[in-house]
């Protein structure tokens, strides 16, 4: 069974108690990395000012603490590789759905939670968060 490295527990300790245990059930199905939890508001002033993110300093649910949101990626990591993403997104929303916690996230690649993906101006592939 896949299991967690250190960095990613690293970034899963500043998640909303929420997202960390859908976190924790989905690992057991398919083996990805978080990237991100929590982050301060000059990083995400960075991510913005690169284009990697449409929210400015303070804007994301990153920027709070604890985080309510969290970026993953498939491990082994092929950035190029969407179906992956989807993937692992897939696992992660029945896992959301097991503990009951499904009406409460949504992915970068669906914001608006319709499912489609071709309605979305921004697809952030590896991001999930809290709705509220």
């Amino acid at each position: 069974m896949p299991e967690f490295g250190m960095r990613s527990d690293m970034h899963l300790q500043t998640v909303h108690w929420k997202l960390l245990m859908v976190a924790e059930e989905a690992i057991k199905i398919t083996d990805f990395s978080i990237l991100d939890g929590y982050r301060s508001n000059k990083r995400q002033a960075m991510l913005l000012a690169s284009g990697a993110s449409k929210a400015g300093a303070g804007e994301s649910k990153h920027n709070e603490l604890p985080s309510r949101a969290f970026d993953f990626a498939p491990f082994p990591l092929d950035w190029e590789d969407t179906e992956r993403f989807l993937f692992v997104g897939g696992v992660i929303y029945a896992a959301a759905y097991s503990l009951g916690l499904h009406e409460e996230i949504r992915f970068g690649f669906d914001w608006d939670r319709d499912g489609r993906m071709a309605d979305e101006g921004f697809r952030d592939y590896g991001h999930v968060e809290l709705v509220s």
